[in-house]
């Protein structure tokens, strides 16, 4: 598979494979997953919820992967999710079985030994190598040029540099009290190292990847452009959120609670791959984006204004009437009422910025019901109708057609 992506070409076998094998494979990964979660332990470093965020992504992954796959057999995206899907599903329902196993005290049951060995070092390299080739290969499968082949080949190289310290780790295999079966003593000292030349390759690649997206956007047709938004608009929203989750000082609790936001809007990746590839509602995401800018600087806006207010405003009252509360009511009651009128002016303003051709459109329609609501002369609705679509479509030719009284009454 690696190789056939390296040309730019998905693998010729992975067309043959019959999509009631990918289905079925798919569904036996869900149930799995979801018998699974309910074994689950919740610990401080994995809290349940968060597990429980990481399966739900992991179907995600995986049942759009299969309906890409299915569909779009020769795009090489669809497959890539899947797997990434079933590395992350088989992680955790790997978990899930040792917990059972753990808590039943027996190692000899069967796949036991087996399935600890094959997570702690599959998983790492698959989800590297989905998350760097998608954006690589997005949308058609194929690299954007061939000179992006010795890109794909670091790609590769990456996920091989991730599989292998795990992979030949010597000692127990958590949490069996087996040893791996792989490990090799010899090479103990350097895996380290190893180690951490696949995290640095880590941050190599991620540019990399970024910047084919860019190159793509920039070469590509209209409809490609769309599909890189959809994928830009998923993945900046779970990319900020990570950003803002390092970088802001939160209390343990709340950066617990933030982490698991942030890995559900990570969820939101396949689903903007599988509508942008299927091209179902695809031009909507000009109105998300529109949306989404309008709606987060308003937020901002207000929890300034809010915080602004209950601070100011307990400076004044608690000397009056010794309590925070009036100050909290008021401020509440001022910043819902600044929610409406501050909402329109700043919607306007991001669609008269960011989505020119809507607010074009809105300011014609709403110039043109203004115009006519005093006119009744019909050479002028038609003329005035005419200017407008003049103006909004750009026709190489046009003509009013306005239906007699004579026509009317022979109907």
């Amino acid at each position: 598979m690696t190789a056939a992506i390296v040309e730019g070409q998905p693998a010729t076998g992975l067309r043959r494979v019959p999509a009631l094998v990918v289905w079925g494979i798919t569904l036996l990964d869900v149930v799995l997953l979801l018998t699974a979660l309910p074994l689950q332990r919740d610990t401080p470093d994995s809290p349940f919820f968060v597990l429980a965020v990481f399966t739900a992504d992991a179907i995600a992954f995986a049942t759009v992967g299969a309906l890409v796959a299915t569909r779009r057999p020769g795009n090489a995206v669809g497959w890539i999710l899947w797997g990434v899907g079933a590395a992350t599903g088989l992680n955790l329902i790997g978990q899930g079985y040792g917990n059972l196993v753990v808590s039943a005290g027996a190692w000899d049951v069967p796949g036991a030994v087996a399935i600890s060995w094959l997570i702690q070092w599959s998983f790492n390299p698959v989800f590297a190598l989905g998350l760097g080739f998608i954006p690589l290969l997005f949308p058609d499968g194929r690299l954007p040029s061939r000179r992006w082949r010795p890109v794909a080949v670091l790609f590769a190289a990456t996920g091989v540099l991730l599989a292998v310290p795990d992979l030949l780790r010597p000692g127990p295999l958590p949490p069996t009290p087996y040893d791996n079966p792989t490990g090799v003593p010899a090479l103990a000292p350097y895996l380290g190292d190893v180690a951490s030349i696949g995290s640095l390759a880590v941050f190599v690649c991620v540019p990399l990847a970024l910047a084919a997206a860019v190159v793509r956007y920039r070469r590509g047709t209209a409809t490609e452009r769309q599909q890189l938004k959809w994928l830009g608009a998923a993945a900046g929203t779970s990319g900020i959120g990570l950003l803002l989750l390092t970088a802001l000082p939160l209390p343990d609790e709340w950066a617990t609670g933030a982490f698991a936001v942030i890995i559900c809007a990570f969820g939101l990746i396949p689903v903007a791959i599988g509508i942008a590839i299927l091209r179902y509602r695809l031009y909507e995401i000009d109105r998300i984006i529109s949306r989404t800018l309008g709606y987060a600087i308003v937020t901002l806006i207000l929890g300034a204004t809010f915080a602004v207010l209950v601070l100011g405003l307990q400076a004044l009252a608690r000397p009056l009437v010794g309590s925070s509360q009036v100050a909290v009511a008021v401020s509440t009651l001022a910043v819902a009422a600044l929610f409406g009128p501050l909402r329109s002016r700043v919607q306007a303003t991001v669609d008269r910025r960011f989505y020119r051709s809507r607010y074009d459109a809105v300011q014609l329609s709403e110039g043109l019901a203004a115009r006519l609501r005093d006119d009744v002369d019909l050479d002028v609705l038609r003329a005035e109708l005419a200017a407008t679509a003049e103006a909004a479509l750009q026709p190489t030719s046009l003509s009013v057609w306005v239906r007699s009284a004579s026509e009317k009454g022979s109907r």
